[in-house]
This record gives C-alpha cells, structure tokens and sequence, in this order.
C-alpha cells in the first residue's frame, strides 16, 4: 500500500513535467534562418491514432509516461491497461472524460492477450508498449510483419510503418566500485532496489557487481536492510515487502533460467509446503527471498578493476 500511494504522489509531477515542456517540443524549431539563403523550419505534427498497451506493476505511473505526452501533442489514444489493472483502467479513463477529453479521442481497450493482439493489428499511427521481452518481440513481429504492412498499406498507408515504442524488462545490474565512502549504506541502497514493490519493477536491481575492496561492507549493508523491512499485509501502511501481485509469477520463477539455482531449491522446497494454502501461496517468494538472503549474497560477484599480475 506505501510503495501503490508513492506511484500516486510521483504521477503528479510526471504529468506536470509533461505540462511544462511540451510547449517547448512541439513549437516550430529553426534549423536555417532565410538570411543562410533556405529557410529551414521543422515543425511537429502529432502521429494520428496511437496505441498505449500500459503494465501492471504502476499502471499510472507507467501509464501517464504515454498517454499524457500522446494527448498533449495532438493525438488520439487507444488505452489498453494490463487485465490485471482493468479497474485503475476504468478510473484513468473516467478522470479523463471528467477533465474534458472526448470519448473518442481518450477510449478504452479491455481485455486480456487477445484484446491486445487486436488491437496491435489495428491500422495504427504508433504504438506504445511497456511489458515484458517476449510480448514485446511479439508485438515487434506483428507490427511489422509483410502481411500487416500490406494491409495498413491498403486501407491507411500513411501508417505503413507506425512508430513502435518497446520498453521491456531487464536483468537491470548495480556496479559498487571501490571508492565508494559509505559501503554498508550503499548496500542498504542496492538492496532497496532489488526488495522495492517486491521486486516487481522493470528497473529493479537484479545483479550486484561489487569491488573486492568494499565487498563485505556492502554485504552487511545488504543484510541489515533486509532484517529490517517488514513482510505482511499488503493494505497494512508499514510493510514494506508484501507479496508478488499475480498468482502465475511462482512459476514462471520457477522455469526461469535466471532465478539463482540454490534459491530456486528451496523455493520449491517451500512451495510444495505451501501451495495448496491460497493465502500463503501469495507471500511464498517475498518470504524465500528472506529466509534465504544470507545464501543469496554468496553469488554476489566481486570484481576488481585493477588485478595484480
């Protein structure tokens, strides 16, 4: 509930940032005066229909980053929020009405893969996608497949090659080198990074390259942070490392090639414990991850820049 309350304070000054700059982008840019002999003036023209297929981890943080710009450079937006978020879909689009925006220049798509491949087909302008790697290649496939491209090229060739927006997730790495001041809390740092919403941010830290010269310090840092947080409810106010959001993500852990393999042991271990108990089958990867952090950080690599010969 504390990290969903933050998304909501920061979407503010993002859509402020928006208000602010777009002025400045879309305004006409002189690139020759007429006295260089040609005058040379780009100007900025909005796309036509774009698409926005939004996440569900911060569907209106994430969202806004499309949306927001989209709306304010002239452009009509499709809006798919994940099916996993379809009532903060409703609500965004519900304030968007209520601010003014028409029905048909801010509209809805709900549903699940099949909703969303629809709409990908579509003969569209641009298209805006945050999500995963392997939707993301698919969406890249069939955006610019021949067949899609020879029908967007009978029915609205100005879209024949729409403007395609891919952010996807990583495996995001954190580097400590060894002239860092306070080791131990840049630890606390690196772990923040990797334990924030449970770890379910594309920007999360997922690999920790430390110096051998301040290896043990940013451990114990790692390790006090994460005897601090707090796991439980997540609608209480002061936990800090609630479950993961969606009932597929321990398997899809489980057959992921880049869960460390000691860990994915006593996952397992604990997931034939728990899985046929619904409510702590939520809480089962939060809760490894910390029964399990002192073997975890034995795969931290160290490094040093500098080998002696």
């Amino acid at each position: 509930m504390a990290h969903a309350k933050g998304e909501i304070d920061n979407t503010g000054p993002r859509i402020q940032y928006f208000l602010d700059m777009m002025e400045d982008w879309v305004c006409p840019m002189m690139v020759a005066p007429a006295s260089s002999g040609t005058l040379e003036v780009l100007h900025a023209e909005p796309l036509g229909v774009v698409a926005n297929v939004s996440a569900w981890n911060f569907p209106y943080f994430v969202g806004s980053n499309a949306w927001v710009p989209g709306l304010l450079a002239g452009n009509a937006m499709l809006y798919k929020p994940s099916e996993w978020t379809l009532q903060t879909g409703r609500r965004v689009t519900e304030l968007m009405h209520e601010a003014g925006v028409p029905p048909d220049v801010f509209a809805p798509i709900y549903g699940g893969a099949d909703a969303g491949a629809a709409l990908v087909a579509q003969p569209l302008d641009g298209l805006f996608f945050t999500g995963s790697g392997t939707t993301g290649r698919k969406i890249a496939a069939s955006v610019y497949s021949e067949s899609a491209m020879a029908e967007r090229m009978r029915v609205r060739p100005r879209s024949m090659f729409p403007r395609l927006q891919l952010e996807l997730g990583g495996k995001d790495p954190a580097y400590v080198a060894d002239d860092v001041k306070q080791p131990t809390s840049v630890g606390e740092s690196v772990a923040d990074g990797a334990f924030f919403n449970a770890g379910q941010s594309c920007c999360a830290v997922e690999r920790i390259y430390v110096h051998e010269k301040v290896y043990d310090d940013v451990v114990k840092g790692v390790v006090q942070y994460a005897q601090s947080l707090k796991v439980g409810d997540p609608s209480a106010q002061d936990t800090y490392l609630g479950p993961l959001a969606l009932p597929s993500q321990p398997a899809f852990l489980q057959a992921s090639r880049h869960f460390p393999p000691l860990l994915l042991l006593c996952f397992c271990l604990l997931f034939e414990h728990y899985k046929q108990d619904k409510e702590a089958f939520f809480f089962l990867c939060t809760t490894a991850l910390l029964q399990f952090l002192s073997l975890f950080l034995l795969v931290l690599n160290r490094f040093d820049l500098h080998p002696s010969s």
